[in-house]
């Protein structure tokens, strides 16, 4: 961010300052710390992230536009009511939360990622802020920053629903989701899980409205293609032309689920398909072919050969000693498999 354009120069050290934002050296005036963190990184970062909050000052707020225009005001927390002292931590959790937000839009330009010229109002942006404002915890500061950049960036990405239920949670339940919930969901939220593997996650995450249990069954529209379905960046799961998929034990990611799963970008790594292959061999036990198709499966597949798995080529992964090379063996097999009866 070019230092004409914010109108300040600024150098964190414990104990010296330069320019019009001062720490103070004691350390005791939080909200003027808070402050600097925003500062710095609008300073450090992009100089398109430092115009586009300069652009933005009614939306995100005075207090903000009044740190970007190096503007301090001592702050004497002793002999302060209860209510002053409760405006003066949420403001101070705001200015931290705007400091995460800043470094997420940074992200996404080191990632030649587009992001507004100018930060809209909003009534959703409002509530990450407001929500934000009431924690002081720094997770989940970074957690409402994620989603405050990606609702600025793509105004409709977080329902009030989600931003809601994320008030509720704990750091329990941001650990259960990161780690337990979403790395075992595919892209349509369906989450799978082998039959051996603690329920107990599933079950609160369920209680928060994050996951539910749904007799969903996925279908595509072409009877002869197979239903492909994403994993991660590198795998993905191709379901025999036909069939429609669904985990055994039904569990989907609720709207609001897949939201901050999608925001997060937390998907399957290896250690997590191998899990995933298991769960989708007990499945397959029980997929079927959707009756409004009309068509015949000659010889029915043995479980295991209704799926594989293939890499963003479209080469086959699993099974390892699988006959086919590729997805379209894979679906060239299952059309001279498949007799269509006639066409509803």
């Amino acid at each position: 961010m070019s230092k004409k354009n914010a109108n300040i120069e600024y150098e964190i050290t414990p104990a010296s300052t330069k320019g019009k934002v001062e720490l103070p050296s004691d350390g005791t005036n939080e909200l003027m710390k808070a402050g600097a963190r925003l500062i710095d990184s609008l300073r450090t970062g992009s100089e398109k992230v430092g115009n586009m909050f300069l652009n933005s000052i009614s939306t995100i707020g005075k207090p903000i536009g009044a740190l970007i225009e190096g503007k301090t005001a001592e702050i004497e927390l002793a002999n302060q009511f209860i209510t002053a002292n409760l405006i003066l931590a949420k403001e101070i959790n705001a200015t931290t939360h705007m400091s995460y937000v800043a470094q997420e839009f940074n992200k996404k330009v080191e990632n030649n990622e587009k992001i507004p010229d100018k930060i809209e109002k909003s009534d959703n942006l409002y509530a990450i802020q407001d929500k934000a404002s009431e924690v002081s915890n720094e997770e989940f500061l970074k957690l409402w920053a994620k989603l405050y950049t990606e609702e600025a960036c793509n105004p409709g990405t977080v329902s009030k629903k989600t931003i809601n239920i994320l008030s509720s949670i704990d750091a329990k339940m941001i650990n259960i989701l990161e780690n337990l919930i979403f790395p075992y969901c595919d892209s349509n939220g369906f989450y799978w899980m082998c039959d051996n593997c603690d329920i107990t996650p599933v079950i609160l995450a369920q209680d928060y409205g994050f996951i539910d249990n749904k007799s969903i069954v996925k279908y595509f529209k072409n009877p002869e293609s197979a239903n492909c379905i994403m994993l991660n960046s590198t795998n993905i799961l191709c379901v025999y032309p036909g069939f429609g998929y669904f985990p055994k034990d039904k569990y989907v990611l609720t709207k609001s689920g897949l939201e901050i799963k999608n925001i997060l970008k937390i998907f399957p790594k290896q250690k997590h398909i191998k899990t995933i292959i298991k769960a989708i061999e007990e499945s397959a036990l029980y997929w079927h072919v959707s009756s409004a198709y009309n068509i015949k499966i000659k010889k029915m597949p043995a479980p295991k050969q209704k799926f594989i798995i293939c890499n963003k080529n479209n080469k086959v992964k699993y099974p390892k000693d699988s006959e086919f090379k590729t997805l379209k063996e894979f679906e060239k097999n299952a059309q001279e498999n498949i007799e269509v009866k006639h066409a509803k």
